[in-house]
């Protein structure tokens, strides 16, 4: 039995994850081949390698997602708060007059815009978003450092 810490976990988890689509790809590519040739890879035991691989990636991901239970929120709360900086960021704040071009009538047209949510206002709620991500990605990172879990494979 194997004892790691949540984050070599995750680095792990990648790998494995890496490793899994370059052994599926392989044994799919070197399949089916010409009679009385030769193919580098034989697609039998190179489907066991894969189905060893994916138990582990299996087994890895359940222990992960175990020991991430009591920092489930925070996790959860990050990636809200992500999706909420992409939505401020993308937000259109242009106020005050704007000279529009009308394509084929040959005149410009002049707007208006006002913005519910200014600029500056948009600003300090990205800042403090990103503070409060911050925030949540060093008790996560804690939480990995020392948190460990244990496998039943080598790695």
């Amino acid at each position: 039995m194997t004892s790691i810490t949540l984050a070599r976990a995750l680095k792990l988890k990648n790998r494995l994850a890496g490793q899994l689509m370059k052994i599926g790809t392989r044994a799919v590519q070197h399949n089916s081949f010409v009679q009385d040739t030769h193919t580098p890879y034989d697609s039998i035991s190179v489907f066991q390698e894969y189905r060893d691989i994916r138990d582990q990636l299996v087994e890895l991901k359940s222990k992960i997602q175990v020991a991430n239970g009591t920092i489930h929120e925070k996790i959860a709360r990050m990636g809200e708060y992500r999706s909420e900086v992409a939505l401020l960021n993308s937000m259109s704040v242009t106020e005050g007059k704007v000279v529009e071009p009308r394509y084929g009538e040959g005149q410009d047209t002049i707007r208006v815009y006002v913005a519910a949510i200014g600029k500056t206002a948009r600003d300090k709620n990205v800042t403090a978003l990103e503070d409060g991500i911050d925030a949540l990605q060093d008790e996560i990172d804690s939480h990995n450092a020392t948190t460990k879990i244990d496998l039943t494979f080598n790695i």
